[in-house]
């Protein structure tokens, strides 16, 4: 009895440090130039496990509902894309980019950045933003790419759609309503901090068109991960994506 009684006093004590760390944080300022490490936010998971939750084989699973199924099983539950009609690609449909849906006062990009950097340092001028932060490895090329926030530098680590916003047009998303549209947008799940220069290279391709050339290690989690979109809002997979996706978990 003594000993739980001195267990709940420590944690109390810790818990009083932490209110009060916080508080003066807050009363002087500094909250935003605290030094964030990835693990330690709230917003997500970090690359790494951005990159464990996708797998590393063709024996991934992943989950759907209550159920456990492979990567490759995922791949033949996936429909066909529609042969009707689909009216032309318009992003506006998608909602403002990198809108606050979470309502927790920083933009997606903001949200990801936090994310998937380490040593991540906010701007202490602005209610959220990152001022600067490694993306190490970079999942796009295997680098590591020094962000510093600029209008010369952000593009270099781009927010990169896994499933494109246009490629997911095509395969179901054009019969969304806005609001939809605007979550699969800005869905935390199908986003990754990754090389700009990269990122623009893949633009809006599929699977069968790009599939992380420059990092081939990374390509079995990357289509597991695409999959894995795909089933969440139940989208369509092209024949050409689907031969694509098979090829690749041949290889992993």
């Amino acid at each position: 009895m003594k000993k739980n009684l001195s267990n709940a006093a420590s944690f109390a004590v810790a818990a009083g440090i932490v209110v009060v760390l916080v508080v003066t944080l807050f009363a002087t300022g500094k909250w935003n130039q605290v030094v964030v490490e990835p693990a330690s936010y709230i917003f997500g998971e970090t690359v790494g496990q951005f990159i464990d939750q996708a797998g590393q084989d063709t024996n991934t699973i992943v989950q759907e509902g209550a159920e456990v199924i492979s990567s490759g099983e995922l791949l033949n539950h996936l429909p066909a894309i529609p042969n009707s009609r689909t009216p032309s690609y318009d992003r506006s449909k998608f909602g403002p980019s990198w809108f606050d849906v979470d309502g927790n006062g920083c933009s997606t990009r903001n949200d990801i950045l936090i994310r998937d950097l380490q040593n991540v340092v906010m701007d202490p001028n602005k209610k959220c933003a990152v001022a600067s932060g490694t993306l190490s490895p970079d999942p796009y090329t295997g680098q590591t790419i020094n962000f510093v926030s600029g209008a010369d530098t952000s593009y270099l680590v781009q927010i990169d759609h896994v499933v494109p916003l246009s490629l997911a047009w095509k395969s179901g998303a054009s019969s969304w309503t806005d609001e939809q549209r605007l979550q699969f947008a800005n869905d935390p799940e199908n986003l990754i901090a990754s090389d700009g220069p990269e990122n623009a290279s893949k633009s809006d391709k599929g699977l069968s068109e790009w599939s992380v050339p420059k990092n081939p290690s990374f390509t079995c989690q990357y289509t597991t991960k695409h999959l894995e979109v795909l089933s969440k809002y139940s989208l369509g997979i092209s024949d050409a994506d689907r031969a694509a996706a098979e090829r690749i978990f041949a290889t992993c």
